[in-house]
């Protein structure tokens, strides 16, 4: 696992080998971190804010979000579509993780079509060291977050 977020009280990101090992982290020629490789691109940025729904935390409620996204010539997200989730409360939290990604692309990304191709993750929101949700479909990529239970700092 690749851990991409930080701070106590804090959501953590962490990412996950999907069903097909779609997710890995990338190491660079003296080993230390360059970035997690999602769907074929490398994830560059590091995540640090809060995504865990407020309510959902105070209830300990986990929740997963099936997500479709593109890929800009920039490596900014966008047009991001949420295609199922289990409460709407986690779908803004959701689509603004994959805001604030940032991808490396190869060159030729936009002359070869890139930003219209779609990928799809799920995201999946979870209390301490609980189990995860399963994945809807077979071979999606997870990106998990994790919130500390309530009433724990």
């Amino acid at each position: 696992m690749q851990h991409c977020g930080q701070g106590i009280g804090r959501s953590l990101l962490l990412a996950l080998l999907g069903a097909t090992g779609g997710l890995h982290a990338i190491a660079g020629d003296r080993g230390e971190p360059q970035g997690v490789e999602i769907n074929g691109l490398i994830m560059q940025s590091r995540i640090v804010r809060d995504y865990y729904p407020p309510a959902m935390r105070r209830t300990a409620t986990p929740g997963r979000v099936s997500l479709a996204y593109s890929v800009d010539a920039d490596g900014r997200v966008i047009r991001i579509t949420p295609l199922v989730s289990d409460s709407a409360a986690f779908e803004p939290g959701a689509v603004q993780m994959l805001m604030d990604m940032r991808f490396a692309v190869p060159k030729g990304w936009e002359a070869s079509g890139g930003p219209w191709r779609r990928f799809r993750i799920q995201v999946t929101f979870v209390i301490g060291g609980r189990q995860p949700l399963p994945v809807w479909a077979e071979g999606e990529n997870v990106l998990l977050v994790t919130a500390s239970a309530p009433g724990r700092r």
